[in-house]
């Protein structure tokens, strides 16, 4: 069975992402710990001035199984593809 994910992003009123929320898998699982850890990561990362294209460039490709981290800002790739913008 493959992982199913669904990725919300909190934006500033200029259209640019702020907080990334994850929801997948089973409530409670290591993976579902550690997906909701690094999407609290990345928010503070957008929060304090990384722009969003830094994140799509460095996890995009990025390998491990289950490949959450990739299925996420392949997501957020699709969302914002100018990068920090709609």
């Amino acid at each position: 069975g493959g992982v199913t994910i669904h990725v919300q992003v909190g934006e500033y009123e200029d259209g640019k992402p702020c907080e990334v929320f994850i929801k997948g898998g089973k409530e409670g699982s290591f993976t579902t710990g550690f997906m909701n850890a690094f999407a609290m990561s990345v928010s503070l990362g957008l929060q304090y001035g990384i722009p969003l294209q830094q994140f799509l460039h460095t996890f995009r490709d990025f390998k491990s199984e289950p490949n959450v981290i990739n299925l996420m800002f392949q997501e957020m790739g699709v969302m914002y593809p100018e990068g920090d913008t709609k």
